[in-house]
């Protein structure tokens, strides 16, 4: 069995930079507007390849989207954004393989340059567990997709929806396609 065992996110939603450690079963609980379905959604959409709707779990008329979580969308009107300007944002989920006691990761890294430009995402897969030097350079800036790329070079890439899916099935051990239309 493939178990969640830690989840990292870097500038999705409310949240900057946390890593939330999963031990046996979790419940995610709290007041409404606390994060559980933004937790969620980050979840959601790297294990489906970006194939979800946000906020489902909250409200089935969700109005939230990638760039609006990436840059933190605050929906007053003299401030849009928290992070204003080019945002890069990163999912990252470690999961543990029983059978054979090694960790893999399974992330996106999120380009949200400007307000017209679309959102640019990476899909990738590793076999190394999460560790800071993945995302942050030394000099603390948050690597965006190109970066990201020159400093984990031997990550597997995919450039489209259908190829993340087909990797992330094959580690997980071949899904079932019927898997994304449950999420």
């Amino acid at each position: 069995m493939k178990k969640l065992v830690k989840i990292r996110l870097i500038h999705w939603h409310y949240l900057s930079n946390e890593t939330v450690e999963i031990k046996g079963n979790t419940l995610l609980t709290g007041p409404n507007a606390s994060g559980k379905s933004t937790i969620m959604d980050a979840i959601t959409y790297v294990l489906t390849a970006g194939d979800t709707a946000f906020n489902l779990a909250a409200n089935e008329k969700g109005k939230r989207d990638l760039r609006g979580y990436v840059k933190c969308k605050l929906g007053m009107d003299d401030q849009e954004y928290l992070r204003n300007g080019d945002v890069s944002g990163h999912i990252e989920l470690q999961f543990h393989d029983e059978k054979t006691d090694s960790d893999f990761i399974v992330g996106v890294v999120i380009d949200a340059f400007g307000d017209l430009t679309p959102v640019k995402t990476i899909f990738y897969k590793s076999n190394e567990p999460i560790n800071d030097s993945m995302f942050i350079s030394d000099e603390k800036k948050i690597y965006g997709t190109v970066d990201f790329r020159k400093h984990n070079p031997l990550f597997e890439y995919y450039l489209t929806k259908k190829e993340a899916k087909r990797g992330f099935r094959n580690a997980f051990g071949s899904i079932n396609e019927d898997f994304y239309r449950l999420i």
